[in-house]
């Protein structure tokens, strides 16, 4: 089965650390760019900017709007941000749990 099989079936449901996240409903509401985010991040690791922007884009070109992308994930999960050590202005971000609202 593909990492995007999930999508495809009823309402099977993809977890991240044990906990459910997303229903085919929900995915269904998502554009492209959201969902191609969502699998970078449900791995729950810390992700750059330039990865979530490069995972929203297509053909392996970035997407400007990659972080927007991430934030409309926030309806869904709660996302953390933490600073790079030493960097005022470069965060990174991780995709953490389910808000079901």
């Amino acid at each position: 089965m593909g990492e995007n099989d999930f999508l495809l079936e009823g309402r099977k449901k993809e977890h991240l650390g044990g906990e459910l996240t997303l229903a085919n409903e929900d995915m269904a509401e998502l554009g492209q760019g959201v969902i191609r985010v969502f699998l970078l991040m449900k791995d729950g690791n810390w992700h750059t900017p330039d990865e979530i922007r490069l995972a929203a884009g297509e053909n392996g070109k970035q997407a400007t709007e990659g972080l927007r992308r991430m934030r409309e994930l926030r309806r869904h999960f709660q996302i953390e941000r933490r600073r790079v050590n030493g960097e005022k202005r470069l965060w990174i971000y991780r995709l953490v749990w389910v808000s079901w609202k």
